[in-house]
């Protein structure tokens, strides 16, 4: 490396410090400095100075003295780490003395996963802004914006920017060498053009992609990549940018979530409507109910699957001896309602009689008046209908009986308020009810 003066950077002597630092221990070594960590009046320090053996280059001696002088000159920012200046120290040469940051650098916060979390990471990433911003401000460019160079205090996790061995301002003519760190400079600055306020903002960019804030940044993220001519131009433009995408990725988060619950809802509705479709087709198709009315005759006897030409009215049903259809088209009608047709309600009838009786005598029972076969404890159940307008209404299924004290009156017993209509041998089981 050359030797060649640069005497036109130098302002004024390096300072001799007043007291002798101690327990100096390196903390870390590159080719061109070295790193140590020193006590001095009750406080640690970081010495940041040259390798040995570019301790007497004076290129390298000045590129130090110029990190010194543009540190000192962001001093007024709570996110830049503190330098009291450079100073001679035995051992070490020149070297800049700065405070020593108790924490980890962000880099190691991300690579543990979950030490941050997502309101964390957008604080430092805003603290960042803040600092950054306070640089340009200066008049100054970072150069090397990387998350190793971004300590996180131990207290707070307080964003501390350090390393400004590649800073550059506009009040320097010289050592504008193209520096910064591979993935985090931007291809314009590898080409060798002057550094600005792009540059940083190229690696806020990259940075803010490291810190893994999901798709609400990605538009912020993609901008800060973009060629220089269509990049952010200033960390203000960036930070409205980056205030506005967030607002409105929460506005399509809260409408999805508006939009998944109206979904969750109108999908239970249909469920339920569905629910209620099947049931009442079920039963509409299955039961009839209490309540249950019909137009005409006709209309009571196609849910039951019967039909009139086959089954004439008065006769058994087909493959049911027990259940005999009566109705208004009964031709024997004298023994209803005082042989007024029009007044029989359509019913089906459990024909039954005691064990072992004839069946001429069921069949007589069925041409009677009922009270005359009491003794033989007769059973009636009928599906009743009633006249509502010019239509029946289903009341139910009764047994029909006679009073104890009047054989010639007759007692209904409701013992179903609704029949399954695709299995009528159920009537069966009824005429086991108890009776009065």
């Amino acid at each position: 490396m050359s030797t060649k003066k640069f005497s036109d950077f130098r302002e004024g002597p390096v300072q001799e410090g007043d007291h002798k630092f101690s327990d100096i221990e390196i903390v870390r070594r590159s080719h061109i400095n070295v790193m140590t960590k020193a006590r001095r009046d009750g406080r640690i320090w970081i010495l940041k100075s040259l390798a040995e053996d570019l301790a007497d280059d004076l290129l390298y001696q000045e590129m130090l003295n110029k990190e010194c002088r543009l540190l000192m000159q962001v001093q007024g920012h709570k996110s830049i780490v503190r330098c009291t200046g450079m100073e001679n120290v035995e051992g070490l040469g020149d070297a800049i003395v700065m405070e020593y940051v108790e924490g980890k650098n962000l880099a190691e916060m991300i690579t543990q996963g979950n030490a941050l979390t997502t309101q964390e990471r957008l604080r430092i990433f805003r603290e960042l802004l803040d600092a950054v911003e306070y640089l340009h401000q200066s008049g100054c460019v970072h150069c090397d914006l990387k998350p190793e160079n971004i300590m996180l205090t131990h207290v707070g996790k307080n964003v501390k920017l350090i390393d400004f061995g590649f800073t550059d301002s506009d009040s320097y003519y010289i050592l504008k060498q193209a520096s910064g760190t591979q993935g985090y400079m931007p291809p314009d600055r590898e080409s060798g053009k002057t550094p600005d306020a792009r540059t940083d903002i190229y690696a806020l960019g990259k940075i803010l992609e490291d810190l893994g804030l999901g798709d609400a940044y990605a538009e912020v993220i993609a901008r800060c990549q973009k060629p220089a001519a269509q990049r952010y131009s200033t960390v203000s433009e960036l930070r409205t940018d980056l205030d506005a995408s967030v607002r409105k990725y929460h506005k399509r988060q809260r409408i999805r979530k508006v939009l998944k619950w109206l979904g969750g809802i109108a999908l239970a509705i249909c469920l339920l409507l569905t629910v209620f479709y099947g049931i009442s087709l079920f039963r509409s198709r299955n039961v009839i109910h209490k309540g249950d009315t019909f137009k005409t005759a006709l209309d009571f006897l196609r849910p039951f699957g019967i039909n009139e030409t086959e089954t004439p009215w008065g006769n058994v049903l087909e493959g049911r001896k027990q259940l005999l259809l009566w109705g208004p088209e009964y031709k024997n009608a004298r023994w209803h309602n005082s042989g007024d047709a029009t007044q029989m309600y359509p019913t089906i009838t459990e024909q039954w009689g005691p064990e072992g009786a004839e069946p001429e005598l069921i069949h007589t029972r069925n041409k009677e008046h009922h009270w005359m076969y009491s003794r033989l404890d007769e059973l009636r159940l009928t599906f009743m209908k009633n006249f509502v307008d010019t239509g029946y209404v289903f009341l139910g299924v009764y047994r029909m009986s006679l009073t104890q004290s009047d054989t010639t009156k007759v007692v209904w017993v409701r013992v179903a308020e609704e029949v399954e209509i695709d299995d009528l041998d159920a009537v069966e089981a009824l005429r086991n009810e108890p009776r009065d």
